[in-house]
């Protein structure tokens, strides 16, 4: 339905168009992937359209509304018409209309527009949140700047913004993919210090880093560290540890592992049965593998491709498949 046609029929039934109205029904074409329909409703509801109903001017929400969808969709280019829009009419941007664009913006890599977007509303005294700096911190870490992602954290205190878990998190991952893995633990040593109770993302990070490292005594001892300090692990911290130790060949300890996560009320997903049953199956346990499919089926988890491609090997290692076949849980031959 065109979108003319859907507010005739809402000033039929009595319906009072207003910037809700229109905000509401932007974003959900827009998320329904129908962006070219919430650009029409912004158009007319910009220019005014006395046939439709139209009483009403767009203000910062219904812009930011409309130019998080066009991000979204990668029309980043018109996002940036819009917020240029928006100002020439007199609306000020506010931070979220900023980090809707500087993420956009980081999206496509685009330093020079990220950095004059972030001056801009400095200048504008547009104060940065603590998700504007994570976003322009993520994008300098990824690209190896990790002195540009520091001064910024710097930025960040000055300004009064305190870091959260997250942000602390992305500048581990800097330091791990460059390669700096001693400057990786120095940072979470050094908030730990400073009074910051380090939680389970900050926890996750570094053991995730340690595992992929191989450096497996310093993710255990972490794992226990956590423990100790009262902060429970949760499935990504269990996975990891499990799809280490099916790595290196011990696949008790790492069943045992699941075991003992369940018994800590935390709920192991389709990615942590996939490596166990990965690592089973590449040792040829059988029956482990067709003991963690029953696993899955009672707990409601649907096979992924992945979980689906290990069945098929699993069909194809046994002698009689049609036995195996057999034993397999009912969500599997139904799927």
């Amino acid at each position: 339905m065109e979108s003319t046609e859907l507010l005739k029929k809402m000033v039929v039934v009595g319906c009072r168009l207003d910037v809700i109205i229109y905000g509401t029904l932007m974003d959900g074409f827009s998320k329904t992937g129908k962006i070219s329909v919430a650009i029409k409703l912004h158009k007319e509801m910009a220019k005014g359209n006395e046939e439709s109903g139209v009483i009403c001017r767009p203000d910062v929400v219904t812009y930011n509304t409309i130019i998080d969808g066009l991000c979204k969709a990668g029309l980043i280019e018109k996002a940036r018409q819009l917020f240029f829009e928006m100002k020439s009419s007199g609306i000020s941007p506010d931070v979220v209309t900023y980090t809707i664009l500087i993420h956009g913006f980081c999206h496509l890599g685009d330093w020079e527009i990220v950095k004059s977007l972030f001056i801009s509303m400095m200048d504008q005294g547009v104060r940065p949140c603590v998700v504007t700096f994570s976003v322009v911190i993520d994008f300098r870490c990824k690209k190896g700047k990790l002195d540009e992602a520091n001064r910024l954290l710097q930025l960040m205190i000055q300004q009064g913004v305190e870091p959260d878990a997250y942000i602390y998190s992305i500048l581990m991952n800097g330091y791990f993919l460059a390669g700096r893995i001693g400057y990786a633990r120095e940072l979470f040593d050094s908030i730990t210090r400073e009074g910051y109770r380090a939680g389970v993302v900050c926890y996750s990070t570094l053991i995730k880093w340690y595992c992929k490292n191989k450096i497996v005594n310093k993710a255990r001892s972490l794992y226990r560290e956590m423990i100790s300090e009262g902060i429970r692990p949760n499935v990504i911290v269990y996975t990891t540890l499990i799809n280490r130790l099916c790595n290196s060949g011990q696949l008790e300890n790492a069943n045992e592992l699941l075991s003992y996560m369940e018994e800590k009320s935390c709920a192991p997903d389709e990615v942590t049965f996939g490596m166990l049953m990965f690592g089973f199956l590449k040792n040829n346990e059988i029956p482990k593998v067709v003991e963690l499919l029953h696993k899955m089926a009672e707990r409601n988890l649907k096979p992924t491709e992945f979980i689906m491609s290990l069945v098929m090997q699993l069909l194809v290692k046994t002698e009689n498949y049609r036995e195996c076949l057999n034993q397999l849980p009912q969500f599997l031959v139904q799927k």
